[in-house]
This record gives C-alpha cells, structure tokens and sequence, in this order.
C-alpha cells in the first residue's frame, strides 16, 4: 500500500492502514470492492491512494453503459427462474446491449 497520511483530515484522529469495502454505484449497477485504505480510529473516514481513487474512477467509467436496455433486462429476470427459458450469453448481450462480463473465473464478454 502506498504511503497514507497519518492523521484524519475530518477529526484529526489516527489513521491506520486496513482493507476496506467501497462500493461504486454507477446508475443502476454496483461493485462492492476490498480495497487498501486508511481508516481513521476516531471517526471511520476511509482515505484512499491515488491509485485506488483512479482505480476505482476506471471501474465506475466500465459500469456506466447509457445504452443498455433495462425494458429488455426485467423481461429476462421475470422469466429466469421458469423451466422453459433459456438464454445465451449471446442473446443476452443482443438483447440488453450489455458491453462486459466478467465473473472473475469462467468467462468474459469484452465491451464492443
């Protein structure tokens, strides 16, 4: 972790360095992150890198998507859990003009 200030800049309480949770929200999406931060002791203010503010600034940038068809989306999520319905990952992105997948193991779908 790169070098965090010392003292908070809210309450002027210590700050030690700690993994996080940040959650980004972008629209109608969220990331939920563990991060490295600084936390102050007194009042709980996170403090973050230059890095993990850019980070985190990339990640929001990836979830924005003003084409994506939410009609299209409750549509596919009412009908998920029936016996009949089936979807590609294929129709699924035709369908909601979703740009990226990544479940972080078994595969991704790159923006266009």
């Amino acid at each position: 972790m790169n070098e965090l200030i010392k003292k908070c800049p809210m309450c002027g309480g210590r700050v030690e360095g700690k993994k996080a949770e940040k959650i980004i929200n972008a629209g109608r999406d969220f990331v939920i992150l563990e991060v490295n931060a600084g936390v102050c002791e007194q009042c709980g203010e996170k403090i973050y890198t230059k890095e993990t503010h850019e980070k985190i600034r990339e990640i929001r940038k990836e979830l924005y998507n003003p084409n994506f068809n939410p009609l299209e989306f409750e549509g596919i999520k009412n009908q998920a859990g029936l016996n009949r319905f089936t979807l590609s990952i294929k129709q699924w992105v035709e369908k909601t003009n979703l740009v990226g997948i990544d479940d972080g193991e078994n595969f991704t779908v790159n923006k266009n």
